[in-house]
């Protein structure tokens, strides 16, 4: 069941987030058994940035679900996005269904298949 919210922060789920924000954090989640790690950044999100400078702050970790290594989410208005590499294994961050992007700041790449 996707989330649909509206607030000025937003703590993404291991599953569907449609979402209005100023702040979107993604930290990683956990599968349901709780003892392997998700991105909570996924492909279905729909996360529309509002007031000043909207930002995603996204920790990138390998998905122990489903192996997935590119995440294709839909962003709209978010200006800034951070992303922290934190898996050892190449991910991919693809931004073609995002719009409104000024700034992009990345840490922790580890993998030479890294990228956005």
């Amino acid at each position: 069941m996707a989330q649909i919210l509206t607030r000025q922060t937003n703590t993404l789920t291991a599953g569907t987030d449609i979402a209005t924000a100023n702040i979107f954090n993604a930290p990683p989640g956990f599968t349901p058994g709780g003892t392997d790690q998700v991105p909570t950044l996924d492909d279905e999100d729909v996360l529309t940035g509002e007031g000043t400078n909207p930002t995603l702050n996204f920790d990138f970790v390998a998905n122990a679900d489903t192996g997935a290594v590119v995440i294709t989410p839909t962003l709209n208005g978010i200006e800034t996005i951070n992303v922290d590499f934190l898996s050892p294994d190449p991910e991919i961050l693809d931004l073609q269904d995002s719009t409104g992007l000024t700034a992009l700041n990345i840490d922790g790449v580890s993998s030479t298949g890294n990228s956005i």
